[in-house]
């Protein structure tokens, strides 16, 4: 049973990144989200990817990297 798939999968790594970005931990949140997102997934939870590439956004906006912020906000706006 491959648990990567899951909805409850994308919630946990949902809720682990708005915690690390409430904690000012956004290098944190960057790495757990992007490597998160580049693993092969055969389905993608539409009511939760938006909520992942918004809290990328944000991290990467703390950071000072407005490009990627960009487009990860155009990613949630566009899921």
């Amino acid at each position: 049973y491959d648990k990567s798939n899951t909805l409850t999968n994308f919630i946990i790594h949902n809720n682990l990144a708005y915690v690390y970005n409430e904690l000012n931990k956004y290098d944190r949140t960057i790495s757990l989200l992007e490597n998160f997102l580049k693993e092969d997934k055969s389905s993608i939870h539409i009511k939760i990817i938006p909520d992942i590439h918004n809290s990328l956004g944000i991290a990467y906006y703390n950071l000072g990297n407005y490009t990627c912020s960009i487009e990860h906000t155009r990613k949630s706006i566009f899921f």
